[in-house]
């Protein structure tokens, strides 16, 4: 290891610029640099314009002639960490074609290393989906990456042992950390055993760290839409994402119910029940509107009472002289008869009325056990 500390005294930290959390203080960073024992510092580390360069070869020499590791060339920060709050941020860039190394970690302090292992916390890269970044080898973080700049933040509440990542702002992983009392972070180029390419790079600019006494707040989460608004067609449906974002390391299954619909509106969720196991989930919420009917409006005419006149005719004045004109009304009387069926029958006609959208507040609640959290948003039927 190399003993040189460096400290990036007169490096501009940007106040206010880190996620989460309160009652931030900003420190300057100190490290030590690791690489390869058997070559110099220069040929694998450099620092220029604000720019800090690291890269190894797969058939590089570990950091120490009695360490069994993997090549590495990596910032590690001091000092140790061992309570409270503390939030790293960076700009990085990594190239799309190279492959299996880490590329930010949080580790064990070296006394319970053997205890709890010697790692809670490894950023990959990997040349996968244009440049990505992955929770160890497993879980897919971000994707796309290669060849640009992206902020990185890395929070580890020491309170409550959770740890949480966000990639250019968005949260895209929360965990528990492996339960130790001292820890610290390092970034740069640190070789993995999955495909490794003959060359690694890391470039890291932008270093920040704050601390914070932290807080020990219980697992919990919160819920909202996406779209934040919906708007369907009758006889058709519409369907807004509905995210729930796990908060101080929660893990657990959330169900959903909506309420708030028009009338002869439904919702359904797809899937039901979802579990935010260290970054965000999303379940899909449908809004089915049934086709309205034409409404119905009764015929204010009065029926044409000829049809009765006839029979009454018929039963009571049968004679020569009316024979004639009385089969004549039974004729008229049949023909209206026949009209009016042809209208919908006993004086009622189907008349339709246009339909004005509706504006409806919808609400849906996401629960999990005893916590309970809403989120609304518009539905206009149309």
């Amino acid at each position: 290891m190399c003993a040189l500390v460096i400290a990036l005294a007169g490096f501009a930290l940007m106040g206010q610029a880190q996620i989460g959390g309160g009652n931030w203080t900003a420190q300057t960073p100190q490290f030590n640099v690791q690489y390869p024992y058997n070559v110099s510092e220069s040929s694998r580390y450099t620092f220029i314009d604000g720019v800090y360069h690291m890269w190894v070869f797969s058939n590089d020499m570990p950091f120490s002639q009695s360490s069994t590791t993997l090549p590495r060339t990596e910032q590690r920060f001091t000092p140790d960490y061992t309570s409270g709050e503390i939030q790293y941020q960076a700009m990085l860039m990594a190239d799309p074609t190279e492959n299996s190394y880490c590329i930010f970690q949080i580790h064990s302090g070296d006394a319970e290393e053997a205890q709890y292992g010697s790692t809670t916390f490894m950023l990959f890269w990997f040349s996968s989906d244009g440049g990505s970044v992955h929770d160890y080898s497993g879980t897919e973080l971000a994707a796309n990456l290669g060849s640009s700049w992206f902020q990185l933040n890395v929070d580890h509440n020491v309170l409550t042992g959770t740890i949480t990542v966000w990639i250019n702002g968005q949260q895209v992983w929360q965990q528990k950390d492996n339960g130790a009392g001292d820890f610290y972070m390092k970034d740069g180029v640190y070789e993995q055993d999955h495909g490794p390419t003959a060359q690694m790079d890391a470039y890291v600019k932008n270093i920040q760290f704050w601390t914070s006494p932290g807080t020990s707040g219980s697992p919990d989460f919160s819920v909202a839409p996406n779209p934040a608004a919906l708007t369907v067609q009758s006889g058709h449906s519409a369907s807004t994402a509905i995210s729930v974002t796990p908060v101080n390391g929660f893990n657990s299954p959330v169900s959903f119910a909506c309420s708030g619909l028009p009338a002869g509106a439904t919702c359904s969720f797809s899937p039901q029940t979802v579990t935010p196991s260290g970054a965000a989930a999303s379940t899909t919420l449908t809004v089915n509107a049934a086709a309205t009917t034409a409404a119905l409006r009764r015929n204010s005419r009065p029926l044409i009472p000829g049809a009765t006149l006839a029979v009454l005719l018929c039963c009571f004045g049968w004679k020569k002289r009316w024979r004639w004109p009385m089969l004549m009304l039974l004729a008229v009387s049949v023909m209206e008869l026949g009209m009016l069926s042809g209208c919908g029958g006993a004086g009622s006609a189907a008349v339709s009325t246009p339909s004005q959208p509706q504006t409806s507040t919808v609400t849906v609640t996401a629960t999990s056990g005893s916590l309970s959290h809403t989120t609304t948003f518009p539905l206009t039927l149309n």
